[in-house]
């Protein structure tokens, strides 16, 4: 599951929300807040979650509902930034293990990738990851900013994968907002090719 809880928009109700859409599966929603999906009521509640836009304070505010929710705590990208990734699991999920923050080499935005090991009992070991992949600015950085999305979700496909071949994972698992479909006409074929490039 991958939610971005967009920061300028964060409130303490609409966090609360967030946090009980993920712990419980209620779609309840504050008026005014970007509504949830459609699907959202009959949605089953994860056992892996990546946020985007987290800041201090609202991962201080949702990191003890999760706990009490199942999960085995909230790992947040190091250092953090003014706005930046998390990563939990939860039953029937391990702890993570060997949480690592891999900064991009080419990013205007402090993005990163968060990743760690969790195991997934009669599965195997699996590799989880999320992240945020470079924002649209405006189409005069366009010649800047996608390029630098590319390499940024190469470099991520590539350690999830060096990381599941040296562990043994019996897969890996990437998350977050890719900010691919920029325009109607975009389909996020992109992503989609570089990430079973990387196997």
């Amino acid at each position: 599951c991958s939610y971005n809880i967009w920061f300028n928009y964060a409130e303490q109700p609409r966090l609360d929300a967030v946090a009980r859409l993920l712990c419980e599966g209620a779609a309840a929603e504050p008026p005014g807040a970007p509504p949830p999906p459609a699907n959202a009521a009959a949605m089953p509640t994860p056992a892996f979650v990546g946020l985007q836009e987290v800041t201090p304070q609202w991962a201080a505010h949702l990191r003890p509902k999760l706990v009490a929710g199942g999960f085995h705590g909230l790992h947040c990208q190091q250092p953090p930034q003014q706005y930046f990734v998390a990563l939990a699991t939860r039953p029937p999920l391990s702890a993570l293990r060997d949480v690592t923050t891999l900064d991009y080499h080419r990013t205007m935005m402090g993005r990163a990738l968060v990743y760690g090991r969790a195991t997934w009992p009669g599965v195997g070991e699996l590799v989880l990851g999320t992240t945020h992949l470079e924002s649209f600015v405006g189409p005069d950085q366009q010649a800047v900013v996608k390029p630098n999305r590319r390499a940024q979700l190469q470099q991520a496909a590539t350690a999830l994968e060096a990381a599941g071949r040296r562990h043994g994972c019996v897969g890996a698992v990437l998350v977050g907002d890719f900010n691919w479909k920029e325009t109607p006409s975009e389909d996020g074929g992109p992503a989609v090719a570089v990430v079973n490039a990387a196997g």
